[in-house]
Parts: structure tokens; C-alpha cells; sequence
């Protein structure tokens, strides 16, 4: 049984993108206000976490970096509110990006798990 349905491939594109664009912000948009930019990179930051939570439910190899992440889950939706009190500190940011890479990572397992799936 398919636990995303339908549209299951539209979900994994989706937070990949979105991992992507993450990291694009953290490099490129210095022109944006950077209140406005870190909240953007928080909400951002906060679906990505979320994504690997979903990812996580059941019980599999992705439980283990969704525990690793679930500070990093709440860490951005505290940035969301008070961005400067936690994107000043570089070990709590790089922690965060982490968080991020390894989403995408286990997104991008799992998108080659069920298409390898398919195939065969």
C-alpha cells in the first residue's frame, strides 16, 4: 500500500525543490531584507523538517536522521518568530543546515527506492 497516493512523486520532487532553494537562499538572496529572508529560510527550513517527520512515521531508516532533526524542527519555527536570536549563532545554523541536506538526502532515497521499485 501506497502511503502518498496518487501524486506520491509530486511530494518527493517537491521537498527536493524545496531543499534546493533553501540553499540558494542561503547563498544568493543577500539583496532581500534580511529579516524577511531569514523568516523566509525559517518557513522554508520548517516544511523541509516537517517533510522528513512525514517520511519518518513509519518505522524505517529514516526514523533515525528525523529524530536527529526533530530540535532543528522547532529551532525554525522559533526562527520564524525571532530570527536574529537564532541565526546568530554558527553551530546552531550549520545544525540546521544539516537538517536540511539530510531531508533532502532521505527524499531523494526514497524517490530512487520507489522508482527502482517500479521498474523490476
Amino acid at each position: 500500500m501506497n502511503p502518498f497516493g496518487r501524486w506520491q512523486f509530486s511530494l518527493h520532487t517537491l521537498v527536493i525543490a524545496a531543499s534546493f532553494v533553501y540553499f540558494w537562499g542561503t547563498l544568493d538572496w543577500k539583496s532581500i531584507n534580511p529579516t524577511v529572508r531569514l523568516r523566509l529560510l525559517s518557513v522554508l527550513g520548517l516544511l523541509i523538517t516537517a517533510a522528513l517527520m512525514l517520511l519518518a512515521i513509519w518505522p524505517s531508516a529514516y526514523s533515525i536522521p528525523a529524530i536527529m532533526s526533530l530540535p532543528g524542527f522547532f529551532a525554525f519555527g522559533v526562527a520564524i518568530f525571532w530570527p536574529a536570536a537564532i541565526w546568530q549563532r554558527s553551530r546552531l545554523r550549520i545544525y540546521l543546515n544539516f537538517c536540511v541536506i539530510a531531508s533532502g538526502l532521505c527524499w531523494i532515497v526514497q524517490i530512487y527506492w520507489e522508482l527502482t521499485t517500479y521498474v523490476r
